[in-house]
């Protein structure tokens, strides 16, 4: 236990120090449809770089895999979480995960996204009145445990954008799927295909004439894997890769509008440790392959689960670099089992 304790002070303590000493950079990462749903979900998964494909310990985190949903549990595991950001930006989030006997899961995981006090201007410059967008992604995530070392999902999301009063509100569906195996005792593998058929078509005709036609706004493609190492009891580490197909559309003279199509690659890991039964403390980071000016960015959290029997709450929260490089959040969390 001494090895691990010193391993885990020297891990945090550099994260701690490169979270410190490293500016927020900002960066253009190309501006594609839904980007708040691929900021991560609940202080846990932030903290630990997103690189939850693979875990079976914690319920409600089908987020990350459907297959989740399916995660034996004998109560009702409910958590809540906001981040704190910059520019009059908020983002919440909420799940819900049940037991679908003998052998099944259901989960129901609701993000949202919104931004207020924009200064509006026109052409001249002129200030023409303070604008908002509100977005929000509901996903309802079915999941089967075919035997003790394997079980799949499907989740459906439903995505809603509210982003000018004077053009109409877009609605899309998405599909996910998911797979988690269980190799051995201390080793877990994942994959899932996120954001199938996954769009929005915006139609901006009644603000900008008939000149403006309708965009298709496709959601990145996500295919994640992962790997996830049970240590011991106290020390966990997970690995994923994600390749992320972004889709885009620009305008080219007599050839109308093309779609343009990117692959982006990223290296997430994460590090979870409990020193005591009431204390969890967790690590992570991202690589970006496209993301030249701030490749690595960092995260950490802790969870301090509060010694009642009844709910057995926990308090989370994590502090990471979003995705936009724009800047650093604080994310925190509760969750309770019913």
């Amino acid at each position: 236990m001494k090895n691990i304790s010193y391993f885990t002070i020297i891990l945090f303590s550099v994260t701690l120090l490169i979270l410190t000493a490293a500016p927020a950079i900002s960066y253009s990462q190309g501006g594609f449809s839904g980007e708040f749903t691929r900021i991560g979900f609940s202080p846990i998964g932030i903290s630990m770089g997103n690189a939850m494909t693979a875990s079976t310990e914690y319920s409600g985190l089908s987020y990350y895999n459907p297959a989740q949903a399916a995660i034996k549990t004998g109560s009702v595991p409910i958590q809540f979480s906001s981040a704190l950001m910059q520019f009059d930006r908020q983002l919440h989030m909420v799940s819900a995960n049940f037991r679908l006997p003998p052998s099944a899961g259901l989960a129901f995981t609701l993000i949202s996204a919104r931004t207020g006090d924009i200064d509006g201007r026109n052409l001249s410059g002129y200030h023409t009145g303070y604008l908002s967008t509100s977005e929000y992604r509901l996903s309802g995530d079915f999941s089967i445990r075919f035997s003790n070392h394997v079980m799949a999902g499907i989740g459906i999301n439903f995505n809603y954008s509210d982003l000018h009063e004077e053009i109409s509100a877009v609605q899309g569906i998405g599909i996910d799927i998911g797979v988690i195996g269980k190799i051995t005792s201390q080793i877990n593998v994942g994959a899932s295909v996120q954001n199938l058929f996954s769009s929005l078509s915006v139609n901006t005709t009644d603000l900008y004439g008939t000149d403006a036609a309708p965009r298709n706004e496709k959601h990145p493609l996500r295919i994640i894997t992962g790997i996830r190492y049970k240590y011991s009891e106290g020390l966990k580490m997970h690995v994923d890769y994600e390749v992320r197909n972004q889709f885009g559309e620009t305008a080219q003279d007599g050839l109308g509008r093309q779609e343009v199509r990117s692959t982006n690659h990223f290296l997430k890991s994460g590090v979870d440790y409990s020193p005591h039964e009431r204390v969890s403390l967790r690590a992570g980071v991202i690589w970006n392959e496209k993301n030249q000016d701030q490749s690595f960015k960092p995260s950490a959290g802790f969870s301090i689960h509060l010694p009642f029997d009844r709910l057995t709450p926990s308090i989370d929260y994590a502090f990471a670099s979003e995705p936009s490089g724009i800047s650093s959040m604080h994310v925190f969390g509760l969750r309770v089992k019913i």
